[in-house]
């Protein structure tokens, strides 16, 4: 993780450690600070690699279930990005 950070402190717009980035806080269980990246990374780029960041964000959601806090907040975070 370390070493995708700093890739990031580098270059904020570098997707690829962007989104290796969250895939590794999702295996940490850092929900949050994933969802959080995977919105940014699909604001900054939606078509990056098929739409993955956006995929991915229905897959957590999916994860975690309709009724855990952070799927509301996050569920309402990317229809605002949508639209």
């Amino acid at each position: 993780m370390a070493d995708l950070k700093s890739r990031l402190a580098q270059n904020a717009e570098d997707d690829e450690a962007a989104y290796q980035l969250a895939v590794q806080q999702l295996s940490r269980q850092q929900y949050e600070a994933a969802l959080d990246g995977l919105l940014k990374l699909f604001t900054r780029n939606r078509g990056y690699e098929g739409g993955l960041p956006h995929k991915t964000l229905l897959q957590v959601f999916d994860l975690l279930g309709n009724d855990h806090p952070l799927v509301t907040v996050y569920r309402r975070k990317l229809f605002a990005a949508l639209y």
